[in-house]
C-alpha cells in the first residue's frame, strides 16, 4: 500500500522541538481479512528514511556558576533558534530550573540519553539515540539504534554516532593584526580578538580557557588560566601508570573564573600544541594550604598523543561547537535478510553497523499492531515523551527485499513491485 501526505509547500513535515505528536498506522483500518501493505512482509525487508533531525541538548552551563551574568549561556542558552531546544543554566538558583517550560518538557538530565523515534512497531524499532553527556558548548550527536524482534528473540544493532557537532572554524584575515601597504606604511586590519583562538593552519580549533568576560575588561582580550608546570606540588602532568593527565593552575586573577565554574564534566581540554589532555572527570577546588585549582581527566584513548606540559602555558577548550546537521537532510536505511539473517544500517548510502540477528530459526513480519512514526506512543507519559522526534521528514519507504545500495540519497527510490510503504512528505520536491 502506499500513501500520498501533503504537508506546506513540499518542505516536509516538521515535529517541532517541544512538541507531542506523531502519526499513527492504524493496523485495524488497513488489515480486514489478510494481512496488507507493510504488515504483509515476510523476511527481507528495508526501509528508508530522509530526515533532518533538530538539537535536542540545547546550549546549558553544567558547571557549578549561580550568578546569571556569569554563566556560559546566559542563563537559558539559544531562545530564537526553531531547531534547538531551549537549556537552563544547571545551578541558576534564582530561576529555579523545573519552572522553565524546556525543563517542564525535558529536564536537561533527560536528553543525554534522548531516543528520537523515527518508526516504531512492537517487532520492529528505528531511533536516534543521543550520545553525549552534557550540553555546554555540546549540541545533540546521535547514533542510530535499530531493534528487530524474530521469532520472539530481539537483537538491537547501533551505529557510530553520525549526526556530530562540527568541532572547528575556518580563520581568515582577521587574526592579522597588521598588514604593510605597498607605499611600506602600516596598516591596522583588526584588533586583538584573535588572540584567544588556537589556530592549526586556517582552523580554529580552540578558545582560550578561563579568559573573564570582554565586558569586564572594556572588551580587550585579557589573557585566561595559565599552567602550572613545576617540580614543586601541586603540579602539571601525565600519570603513566592510569594513562590520565592533571591540570593544575596558576591562582586565577582578577574576573578570572574557577574550572569548576566555568568547565563542565566532560569537556576536552587542549594544550597550546592542540594536543587534547583527555575530558575532565572532576575539579579539584583551591582550599586549605592548596593554593591552585587542578582538574583531573579521564583515561587517554589507546594510542593516544601524549601532551607536553610546559609551565605558563595557555590551556583552551574547544571553539563554539556547531550542529550542522539541523541544516540539511540524510538518508538512513534499515534493513534484514532473511536467509542470512543479517541486519544492515546504512547512512549515506554507506554501510556503518552490521550483525547476525540473534534468533536461529523463523521469519520476521511486522506485528499486527500498530505503527507510529515520530514516537513510541505505546509508552506511558512521560517515557513517551523521551521517544519524542524533533525534526523534519522528507520520505520513508519501506520494501520487501534487501537493499546495500541505493540510486538516490536526496529521496527514496525503490522499483515499484517491492513497495510496501512510501510517505512523501515534500510533495516530490526535493530542492
Amino acid at each position: 500500500m502506499s500513501y500520498s501526505v501533503y504537508v506546506n509547500n513540499g518542505k516536509g513535515l516538521v515535529f517541532p522541538t517541544m512538541c507531542d505528536a506523531y502519526i499513527n498506522l492504524d493496523y485495524s483500518k488497513h488489515n480486514i481479512d489478510t494481512n496488507s501493505g507493510i504488515w504483509d512482509i515476510s523476511g527481507s525487508f528495508t526501509g528508508q528514511f530522509v530526515v533532518t533531525p533538530y538539537d535536542v541538548n540545547g546550549y546549558g552551563d553544567n558547571t557549578l556558576e549561580v550568578a546569571v551574568d556569569k554563566t556560559a549561556n546566559g542563563g537559558a542558552g539559544n531562545n530564537s533558534s526553531k531547531k534547538t531546544m531551549p537549556a537552563i543554566a544547571d545551578n541558576i538558583s534564582s530561576n529555579p530550573p523545573t519552572e522553565n517550560q524546556d525543563q517542564r518538557y525535558l529536564p536537561n538530565a533527560q536528553r543525554y540519553n534522548h531516543t528520537m523515534c523515527l518508526f516504531h512497531n512492537t517487532n520492529m524499532t528505528v531511533s536516534l539515540v543521543n550520545t553525549t553527556t552534557y550540553n555546554q558548548n555540546n549540541p545533540a550527536e546521535y547514533k542510530i539504534q535499530f531493534k528487530l524482534t524474530v521469532n520472539g528473540t530481539q537483537t538491537t544493532l547501533e551505529s557510530p554516532s553520525v549526526f556530530n557537532s562540527r568541532k572547528h572554524h575556518y580563520a581568515d584575515t582577521s587574526r592579522v593584526i597588521s598588514q604593510t601597504t605597498p607605499g611600506g606604511a602600516t596598516v591596522n586590519l583588526w584588533d586583538d580578538y584573535h588572540l584567544q583562538f588556537l589556530y592549526n593552519g586556517y582552523k580554529v580549533i580552540g578558545k582560550e580557557a578561563g579568559q573573564p568576560p570582554y565586558l569586564n575588561n572594556a572588551n580587550e582580550y585579557n589573557a585566561g588560566w595559565t599552567m602550572k608546570a613545576t617540580v614543586a606540588t601541586p603540579t602539571s602532568g601525565y600519570d603513566t601508570s592510569l594513562n590520565k593527565c592533571l591540570i593544575t593552575i596558576d591562582a586565577p586573577a582578577g574576573n578570572q573564573t574557577e574550572p569548576r565554574y566555568s568547565i563542565p564534566i566532560g569537556m576536552e581540554m587542549f594544550n597550546d600544541e592542540g594536543v587534547s589532555f583527555g575530558t575532565v572527570a572532576s575539579h579539584v577546588p583551591a582550599g586549605g594550604i592548596v593554593s591552585h585549582h587542578s582538574m583531573i581527566f579521564n583515561v587517554l584513548p589507546s594510542g593516544a598523543t601524549i601532551p607536553n606540559f610546559t609551565n605558563g602555558s595557555k590551556i583552551y577548550m574547544p571553539v563554539e561547537r556547531e550542529p550542522m546537521y539541523i541544516h540539511t537532510s540524510a538518508h538512513i536505511a534499515i534493513a534484514f535478510e532473511q536467509s542470512t539473517r543479517r541486519m544492515s544500517i546504512f547512512y549515506n548510502g554507506v554501510e556503518i553497523a552490521t550483525v547476525k540477528h540473534g534468533a536461529s530459526s523463523g521469519n520476521f513480519s511486522f506485528d499486527e499492531s500498530d505503527i507510529n512514526i515520530g514516537q513510541n506512543s505505546s509508552l506511558a507519559y512521560p517515557n513517551n515523551r523521551k521517544t519524542q522526534f524533533m525534526g523534519e521528514f522528507d520520505s520513508i519507504l519501506f520494501t520487501d527485499s534487501y537493499l546495500n545500495s541505493f540510486t538516490s540519497l536526496f529521496n527514496t527510490l525503490a522499483p515499484y513491485q517491492n513497495i510496501k510503504l512510501y510517505y512523501d512528505f515534500s510533495e516530490g520536491r526535493d530542492e
